[in-house]
This record gives structure tokens, C-alpha cells and sequence, in this order.
């Protein structure tokens, strides 16, 4: 081969798999199978299916790609964040009953949610106002809120705790208001469907634990 035309073909090669990432991450695609398997991810996670983590994880997976491409760093870092927790769920949902639990799907105490909850709002108020290209919408503390308590809504999830669900409510609700407004009809449906299946979540994993009582 010639010395001339070796460095080209050294050039194609490398470029092939950036040409391939490229063009999974722009496709239309993989922005709609990211959000299907988000959806299937909530809707196996109410019904306390363990498989909802792997659902998660494509879900993450694919979105951190789409939001590569689309050079949104705090997106990529969130749905980073989000694969890690979904390996995290997958190994905590297989941990066996302990002796001394009458259910899995446990309440906590309102201290623990006030504190919780305190933690990671003011944690987002120090993220708005440190990183403030990393939002995108104009209500910006809003939107950085909505991220973190979506984090302890997730962690909360993976401990099966079922007032998660009602965190889950009201940030589907508050983002459907911000998104509503920006008119992404495709990403409205699915916080209206998320809702739907937060609300029927929050109902199932009382009757489970209830039914885990009774025996």
C-alpha cells in the first residue's frame, strides 16, 4: 500500500464508528425508542417488576447519546446518573426479604422525606445558579429542581418506597405545565401517561403491601 494513501484509510476507519454514533444519536429514532422504554420502564415499575431496571437503563442509555449529540451536559450527566441507578434498582430489587420485613414496599417517616427533600432542592439551587447554561427552558430553577427531585424520586424507587409515586405525580404534572408551553406534543403524552401510571403505582404497591401484611 502506499505510504500516501495509508493515513486516509486510517482516517475512514476511525471515522466509521463516530459516523455510526452520529448517526444513532440524530436519528429520530432513538429519541422515540428512549422515551418507549422509559414508559415501559415506569409502567413494570408499578407493577414492582424487576425488569423495569433494565428498561431504565436502554432508556438512559439511548438518551445519553441523544443528548450528546444535542451538547446538553447536564442531560448526559442526569441520564449517566440514571444507569447507574438502574444497575444499582436491579441489584437491590434482587435482594431477598429479610426476617424481620413484613413487606418490601416499605413508607418513611415524613422527617426522612422533609430531609430528603431539603437536601436535594438545595442542591439545585446551588446547581441553577453555579451551572446556568446547563438548562435549557426559561424557569430555570424549576427545571433544575424538577431534575434532582427526580433523582430521589428514582432512589427512592429502587428502595421501593410508595410515596415515590406521589414525587413522581407532581413532577410529571409540573413538567407537562413547562413542556406544554414549548409545545413538544410527543413529550406531553408521555408525562400525561406517566402520570396515569404514578397514580396506578402508587395504588398497587399500597395493595401489595397490604396483601404482604394480611399473610
Amino acid at each position: 500500500m502506499d505510504f500516501v494513501e495509508q493515513p486516509c484509510v486510517l482516517l475512514m476507519e476511525r471515522a466509521l464508528p463516530e459516523s455510526i454514533l452520529l448517526s444513532l444519536a440524530s436519528h429520530p429514532f432513538t429519541e422515540k425508542a428512549a422515551l418507549l422504554c422509559l414508559i415501559v420502564y415506569v409502567f413494570f415499575a408499578a407493577r414492582g417488576n424487576i425488569w423495569c431496571w433494565l428498561f431504565g437503563f436502554i432508556s438512559a442509555f439511548l438518551y445519553t447519546f441523544v443528548f450528546i449529540y444535542l451538547d446538553i451536559d447536564s442531560q448526559v450527566l442526569l441520564n449517566t446518573l440514571y444507569m447507574f441507578l438502574a444497575v444499582f434498582g436491579w441489584m437491590m430489587w434482587q435482594s431477598p426479604q429479610r426476617k424481620h420485613q413484613r413487606s418490601l414496599y416499605v413508607y418513611w417517616p415524613f422527617l426522612s422525606h422533609l430531609k430528603l427533600t431539603l437536601g436535594f432542592v438545595l442542591l439545585a439551587v446551588i446547581a441553577r445558579f453555579s451551572f446556568p447554561l446547563w438548562f435549557t427552558t426559561d424557569y430555570q430553577l424549576v427545571e433544575s429542581i424538577l431534575a434532582f427531585v427526580s433523582i430521589q424520586a428514582s432512589i427512592m424507587t429502587v428502595y421501593r418506597v410508595i410515596e415515590g409515586w406521589l414525587y413522581w405525580i407532581v413532577i410529571d404534572f409540573l413538567s407537562l405545565l413547562i413542556f406544554w408551553r414549548d409545545q413538544e406534543s410527543i413529550i406531553n403524552w408521555f408525562f400525561i401517561s406517566s402520570s396515569i401510571l404514578a397514580i396506578y403505582g402508587f395504588w398497587n404497591w399500597r395493595r401489595i403491601r397490604q396483601n404482604d401484611l394480611a399473610l
